[in-house]
């Protein structure tokens, strides 16, 4: 008979059914302290939500651009919560916020306003779409619906990791706690693309675990599973070309393609791939072109976005670009490793020093003690891990080099929360099989939540702090 861990009697709750309870918990309390619209983007966001909600899944031209008609006084209060200068100390009265959470919503007095998030497509939209719609029936003041939309997505967020946590084979404790660090929560507990596709890129990965080991090939519903995955991961954001490389961690075999046979699953795969990349260009983006919608007044980017002129000068030095990119990290590296442990309000608000290499040495330790013997790695599954890990945050530094303005030698507008996506599989270059600690395997449940309770208290008090008086 199988000895039962004894940190189990302590905490009998699986780790995937304690991840939903404390995201559910933390998510909520995240919810209504982070202010209204203050995740960055979260305005623009929140309208594309809303329009779906409304049924209106593509802007319409009028007034010489294109948009949406929304509430006026719905876009009048999101536009009072925003450009709070907290960076000068700057900070939110609670007293003068209270006649913003009683008015209610007028939806017949509308105003016409730009709606760019609404171009891209609506699948990433749609949790929060649907809490707003469920929202007005309880209460549709405009901040409630702010809440009740980030509840939707916080909630899309929590069954997608549980599943997650739930089938892979390994790393359960990594995936909780990176799942529930303080700024994948942030994310998670607002209205933005950004709650999917962390979402997603998890339960990928979990995929790509359980199949890459278990002993028997994929199914039918395997393989319809990973690529519905796959594809709602590629619309849900751009910028992550490279996570279906993980489908390649598991072995030809188990996929049904041995000998000469694999040969042709490989060519197959980079056909996939490149399809893949193109999809949204074929579908979504193909018929909002189709529409001849107006230019969003003002433009839709902060600045100049990717030029030929730029790429050109690239190729044409690329040393020098090389060694602009590495000294930009280099500088930024602090404000972007805060952005993927904890930075808030449209970025503004960056947590202690303190706070985050106490959790980035948790999290490397976790990586590394969360290990199973009987797990082991190939080489090239290493490779493939590494070249998706550090290779999407190479393309995510590089591509936003790009879109920096013409002749600069620094990176613009990067921000660290775009490299959420990567970091559990990065953490997983941290997996051995070798070095399995006896106590870790008994208490890890009870060390990995008495500290993730802390950190997350200790978050939710700084963000009190930071933003009111």
């Amino acid at each position: 008979m199988k000895k039962k861990n004894i940190g189990s009697r302590f905490l009998p709750v699986k780790i995937e059914y304690l991840f939903v309870i404390l995201g559910l918990l933390f998510g909520t309390i995240f919810n209504f302290t982070n202010p209204p619209w203050h995740t960055n983007d979260e305005d623009r966001h929140f309208y594309a939500a809303y329009s779906i909600s409304d049924g209106q899944f593509v802007p319409e031209n009028k007034n010489n651009m294109s948009g949406t008609p929304l509430p006026r006084n719905l876009v009048g209060i999101v536009q009072s919560y925003q450009g709070i200068p907290y960076y000068q100390g700057s900070k939110l009265d609670k007293a003068r916020m209270a006649p913003t959470l009683t008015m209610s919503l007028n939806e017949k007095d509308t105003v016409f306003v730009a709606n760019p998030s609404l171009l891209s497509n609506p699948i990433p939209y749609i949790p929060h779409a649907i809490g707003i719609k469920l929202g007005k029936i309880i209460d549709s003041n405009p901040v409630a619906l702010n809440h009740a939309g980030r509840i939707g997505g916080l909630l899309m967020f929590l069954i997608i990791l549980f599943f997650a946590i739930r089938i892979t084979p390994i790393f359960k404790s990594a995936f909780f706690l990176y799942g529930l660090t303080p700024m994948v929560l942030y994310q998670a507990s607002s209205v933005t693309y950004d709650t999917l596709n962390i979402a997603f890129t998890f339960l990928i990965l979990a995929l790509c675990l359980k199949f890459a080991f278990q002993t028997e090939k994929l199914s039918r519903n395997d393989w319809i599973l990973i690529v519905s995955m796959l594809v709602l991961h590629r619309y849900s954001k751009d910028g992550y070309p490279l996570i279906p490389l993980l489908l390649l961690i598991v072995p030809a075999k188990k996929l049904g393609f041995e000998g000469i046979k694999s040969y042709a699953y490989y060519a197959g795969f980079a056909v996939f791939f490149i399809v893949l990349y193109f999809l949204p260009n074929w579908t979504w983006l193909k018929y909002v072109n189709s529409l001849e919608l107006l230019p969003v007044a003002g433009g839709i980017k902060d600045f100049i976005y990717g030029s030929p002129t730029y790429l050109t000068k690239i190729l044409s030095d690329p040393f020098e670009a090389t060694g602009n990119m590495i000294s930009s990290t280099l500088f930024q590296r602090q404000d972007w490793m805060g952005g993927v442990i904890g930075r808030f309000g449209y970025s503004y608000s960056l947590m202690p020093k303190f706070f985050m290499i106490i959790h980035g040495i948790v999290l490397m330790s976790v990586a590394f003690f969360d290990s199973k013997s009987d797990i082991v790695f190939q080489w090239w599954q290493r490779l493939i891990i590494a070249i998706t890990g550090l290779g999407t945050v190479a393309l995510i530094i590089a591509g936003w080099y790009m879109a920096s303005p013409l002749g600069s030698s620094t990176i613009w507008g990067l921000q660290g929360r775009y490299f959420v996506p990567a970091v559990p599989i990065i953490l997983l270059m941290f997996y051995n099989n070798k070095f399995e600690n006896k106590f870790w395997t008994n208490w890890k449940g009870l060390i990995v939540s008495a500290y993730i309770i802390i950190a997350l208290i200790y978050t939710i008090i700084f963000m009190n702090d930071a933003f009111y008086s």
